[in-house]
């Protein structure tokens, strides 16, 4: 009982880590930065050796001589590991072996999952089994606690996840933009057994096709012309771990060749290596459209596809889930409101949000809350204050047939041009094509509603304004 209050008072110290800064103070600021994001480390960036950390980061320029300053340095501190950054001309200049005390090494520039990978092992034995300890307290909190709902649809989901999640095998994750993937995609990751090893999230639809080989498998030195160094590729940063295919949909015909090699048994061969290696990571791919759709229009490869579609989990739209929207929408007016001012939403304007589409989902949600907090001051929000999309109809009871049913096919055209234009990223001509409207009359249509096809392009959706149809 004793040990038990002592050690609530008297939690155990963080690991020390010293960025030692030798003339490159925007790596060694770039190195602390990820390991204070990591947390559970104590870092600090002091100009001399502190022979009380467990753990030593010199960040070296390229004019030093690794050999002489490592063996320096670990005569002062001999007691202490030393995890040195070098530069590539380190690697290709007088480095022929490692001085001692040194038993691993980085070389810049510095990938975030690569350092943590290469810190943990150099810690305290006592202290690593306190981290992992802790991380497994937080799985299910990471896991599952930002899938926020209580809808019956959203809870099968949960359920799904944790019963996945036991099973290392391969998640294809469907569903539309905005509905959650890529939280599911790190529930799946943290409620496993992999989840004290790195998750790594791969944009496949920002990778260009050429160097998508490059970015997966990574290279060996001498590879093509720039490759003066070896540098791992993103499943080797996943090793242990698990990694994330986002936008699974947008990978070109050429770069699913690539991975379906891999897929078909977790072996890739890096860029001037003589040699394949045997990966140990779990794969979770998600794509917001049918891939089973894009197989038959050969547009996406029908091996690989059943090479994805191991298990499947479908995200419900945010349209069957009228039981969350509230909870969601006051749990985003909770975290984006400032000040003591008291926020609300009216019984009038909950009804009108649960009876809108919500095209963008969970995302458009939480956007459309946003603006309400930039647009007013603290107060009750009524339906009259939502984006006049959302607004229940306004005519009088006594107004003529037509005019109800012309404002009635206008919502309906904006919601619907929205819903295409953000299917296909803006894109005009792929848009008038699914609609089956030439590119002239459908422009007009846009014109016509006062739609910007540019705020559903990427730079658009990066920017968080992929919701035009929200303005007033």
């Amino acid at each position: 009982m004793a040990g038990t209050l002592i050690s609530r008072e008297h939690p155990p110290p963080s690991p020390r880590i010293l960025v030692l800064d030798l003339q490159n103070p925007e790596l060694a600021a770039q190195v602390r930065e990820i390991l204070l994001e990591a947390g559970g480390y104590s870092v600090s960036l002091e100009p001399a050796a502190d022979p009380s950390a467990d753990l030593i980061i010199p960040i070296l320029a390229p004019g030093l001589d690794p050999p002489t300053i490592l063996t320096e340095l670990h005569t002062k501190v001999p007691g202490v590991h030393l995890l040195p950054v070098l530069n590539e001309n380190h690697i290709s200049g007088a480095l022929n072996r490692l001085p001692p005390g040194v038993t691993d090494f980085l070389v810049s520039p510095i990938r975030g999952p690569e350092l943590l990978a290469r810190v943990r092992p150099l810690l305290p034995l006592d202290i690593k089994a306190e981290t992992e300890r802790a991380k497994v307290r937080l799985q299910d909190s990471i896991g599952l606690d930002r899938l926020m709902g209580v809808d019956p649809a959203l809870q099968a989901v949960k359920e799904q996840i944790r019963q996945v999640a036991k099973a290392d095998v391969t998640v294809l994750v469907t569903g539309e933009t905005g509905t959650g993937k890529e939280l599911t995609a790190q529930a799946i990751h943290y409620l496993s057994g992999r989840a004290a090893k790195p998750l790594v999230p791969v944009n496949c639809g920002a990778i260009p096709p050429d160097l998508f080989e490059n970015e997966l498998f990574g290279h060996h030195r001498g590879a093509f012309t720039d490759a003066r160094s070896y540098q791992p590729g993103l499943i080797a940063e996943a090793e242990g771990g698990t990694l994330f295919l986002d936008d699974i949909n947008a990978l070109p015909l050429t770069a699913q060749a690539k991975l379906l090699r891999f897929l078909e048994d977790r072996t890739y061969r890096p860029l001037g290596s003589p040699r394949s290696v045997k990966a140990d990571v779990r794969v979770v791919a998600a794509s917001n459209t049918d891939l089973r759709e894009k197989a038959r229009a050969r547009s996406f490869r029908e091996d690989l596809f059943y090479r994805l579609h191991v298990v499947m989990i479908q995200l419900p739209p945010l349209r069957e889930r009228v039981g969350d929207i509230g909870l969601l929408a006051e749990f985003f007016l909770e975290r984006c409101k400032t000040g003591n001012g008291c926020w609300g939403f009216s019984p009038e304007a909950l009804h009108a949000m649960r009876e809108y589409h919500w095209p963008g989902n969970v995302r458009e949600l939480e956007n459309m809350v946003r603006q309400l907090v930039v647009m007013h001051l603290p107060k009750l929000i009524g339906a009259a204050d939502l984006p006049w999309s959302l607004r229940p109809s306004e005519h009088a009871p006594d107004e003529s047939f037509r005019a109800a049913k012309t404002q009635v096919i206008a919502r309906f055209e904006r919601r619907y041009l929205s819903a295409l234009l953000e299917t296909h990223h803006g894109n005009i001509t792929r848009a008038a094509q699914a609609a089956r409207q030439d590119r002239s009359t459908f422009r007009r249509l846009i014109r016509k509603h006062r739609l910007d096809p540019s705020m559903w392009t990427g730079a658009g959706r990066r920017s968080g304004a992929n919701i035009p149809h929200l303005r007033g």
